[in-house]
């Protein structure tokens, strides 16, 4: 099959672990997650996707991070986010979608993120989210870490190839014009086609 000019060597099954589903990346510590291995996705290491409709998840607590960066987007829903270096203070700071928050781990940073639902039953209060993490260059592994947010998203319409109407918009999360600085030139964007546009 081809799309695009590129052949499609395989395709490898999302892996789901409670609200998380793991769409590219490799095994964790405990076997887990998507067994492949990642020809032609570097710098990419991991990409998930996360619906999470109760406070206080995942329950990881702080934990480290070290020589990656790791973008969140936080589609819908509130998110407490808190790091070692400070931002936030003691209690984090909580960042209410769309938003984005971009952590450069550098040499070493402990962080921690849990989800904030005020009313499980509602469900445009549970969180919605993809996290992805991006490799670094050697020397950026060695700079201390920094941490990024951004919550006035950049949205920018999207017209057809004539350019006679809109077909939809991109609302921007890294690149596009928003805030977050960034080592690599990536761009991530939710892109919203207008039903009937091609």
């Amino acid at each position: 099959m081809i799309i695009g000019g590129r052949s499609i060597a395989r395709i490898v099954p999302p892996t789901q672990n409670g609200p998380i589903t793991r769409l590219v990346g490799t095994l964790d510590i405990d076997g887990k997650g998507t067994d492949h291995p990642l020809d032609q996705c570097d710098p990419f290491i991991l990409l998930d996707q996360a619906v999470i409709p109760k406070s206080d998840l995942p329950p990881f607590g702080a934990h480290p991070h070290r020589g990656h960066s790791v973008v969140t987007v936080l589609l819908q829903g509130k998110m407490k986010s808190w790091d070692s270096f400070g931002a936030g203070g003691l209690e984090g700071t909580v960042i209410k979608g769309p938003a984005s928050y971009w952590v450069d781990a550098g040499s070493g940073v402990f962080h921690d993120e849990t989800t904030i639902v005020d009313d499980p039953d509602d469900p445009l209060q549970h969180i919605n989210l993809f996290q992805l993490w991006v490799g670094v260059k050697e020397e950026d592994r060695l700079k201390p870490a920094a941490l990024q947010y951004d919550i006035n998203l950049p949205v920018e319409e999207l017209w057809d190839e004539g350019k006679d109407s809109v077909v939809g918009n991109a609302r921007y999360f890294v690149g596009g014009g928003g805030t977050i600085q960034t080592p690599h030139p990536i761009t991530v964007a939710q892109v919203t086609q207008h039903p009937g546009k091609t």
